[in-house]
């Protein structure tokens, strides 16, 4: 039982500690406006199994780490459904076609997509 214990806590580190990595790294894309989508994936997954492997641990009744799972674990899923919706938009975004009108509008303006040319 022990050993197993040990195991059990020695994923949840790793997975917390590779969870904190990636969003160090996720935040300094955000902070330098960088989409890193390659990492955010990996973000998000950790930090998940993270919190679901903290219910594992043998507590009984409702600790401060159990509210702190919930909460972060309805955070990450408004993220993950965020995350979801804007890759679908994106790129339903730009398989409508433009109106001739916008297609002839010079993408070198600042000020392209409310220009009344």
């Amino acid at each position: 039982m022990l050993s197993s214990m040990n195991t059990f806590i020695i994923v949840h580190v790793v997975l917390s500690l590779i969870g904190i990595l990636t969003g160090f790294i996720v935040a300094l894309g955000m902070l330098s406006a960088k989409r890193l989508e390659g990492i955010t994936a990996p973000f998000l997954v950790t930090t998940v199994a993270t919190s679901v492997t903290g219910f594992f641990f043998p507590f009984h009744g409702v600790t401060l780490g159990i509210v702190i799972g919930d909460i972060s674990l309805v955070l990450l899923a408004i993220a993950i459904l965020s995350c979801s919706f804007t890759r679908t938009f994106r790129h339903c975004r730009h398989s409508i076609p433009r109106s001739p009108e916008r297609q002839s509008r010079s993408r070198n303006s600042p000020f392209w997509c409310c220009s009344s040319s």
